[in-house]
């Protein structure tokens, strides 16, 4: 992060790790169509160059500087709005130095969710 600790004097027993990405978007509403992609509207990011809706509930995230490798980690937090919204989880797929998908998933079957916030640890 660019505001973030650049070392860790402070603290010598524990080695520093950066969140690398983060993402905060839309992936019920408010999509937008470039080409032949579905672009989700993405509210707050970092080193998120697009989100893209590639069916219900499914979403290819890419990166604006890449990783080193598909070696990293991602948390996922989203809030469920479909027709079954006490019951969601989701699933991170496919990581690569330049995307990564993001399925939101209810009793096997794909539902577009409205709040997905996600963090990139490497």
């Amino acid at each position: 992060a660019s505001n973030g600790a650049t070392s860790n004097a402070d603290n010598t027993a524990l080695p520093l790790f950066g969140c690398r990405a983060f993402v905060n978007f839309n992936g019920s509403t408010d999509e937008q169509t470039v080409g032949n992609e579905v672009h989700c509207q993405i509210r707050s990011s970092g080193n998120i160059s697009k989100v893209v809706k590639t069916a219900t509930g499914k979403y290819q995230i890419y990166f604006s500087s890449p990783m080193p490798d598909g070696n990293y980690c991602v948390t996922v937090g989203a809030q469920n709005g479909g027709a079954n919204a006490n019951a969601c989880y989701m699933l991170v797929n496919t990581l690569t130095t330049t995307n990564f998908q993001v399925w939101a998933v209810h009793t096997g079957a794909y539902q577009n969710t409205p709040i997905v916030c996600l963090t990139i640890f490497r």
